[in-house]
């Protein structure tokens, strides 16, 4: 849990990450399975630039920087949505962004809205959403 006082324009701390070809490939099924993510000639058939990052991946990226955010309660309380804009080649460097949106009190703590992305090293958006979980307020000892 970082923030103890969210408030609505606050943004998240980021997370920036190389897409490395091994871990789109291991990540994906290489060696056991061929498709866009793990063969650059089988993507290429298909009409993209070459070997592609999975969207799933994209979304552990945001994933990490929201439970960084909202710590062990994104687990029972946060909920993801986001839709993938554009592919994500190897070596592009990925940085994530939130910015809340939304603060309402609820029992037990504050629960919080937010919109989410991720950008990528060329300054194109290669994912954006929504984002929406509660931090636990500890009882004052």
């Amino acid at each position: 849990m970082t923030e103890v006082n969210p408030q609505v324009g606050q943004t998240l701390q980021p997370i920036v990450r190389e897409a490395r070809r091994a871990l789109i490939m291991l990540f994906s099924g290489y060696p056991l399975k061929r498709n866009i993510h793990t063969d650059e000639d089988f993507a290429i058939e298909r009409g993209l630039p070459g070997v592609i990052m999975e969207g799933v991946q994209t979304y552990a990226f945001l994933s990490q920087m929201l439970v960084g955010y909202f710590g062990e309660s994104w687990f029972s309380t946060g909920k993801l949505d986001v839709a993938f804009l554009k592919v994500i080649l190897p070596d592009d460097v990925l940085t994530t962004g939130g910015e809340i949106d939304g603060v309402e009190q609820v029992e037990g703590g504050v629960a919080i809205t937010m919109k989410v992305w991720v950008d990528s090293q060329r300054g194109e958006r290669v994912a954006a959403g929504t984002a929406s979980g509660t931090l636990r307020v500890l009882a004052a000892v």
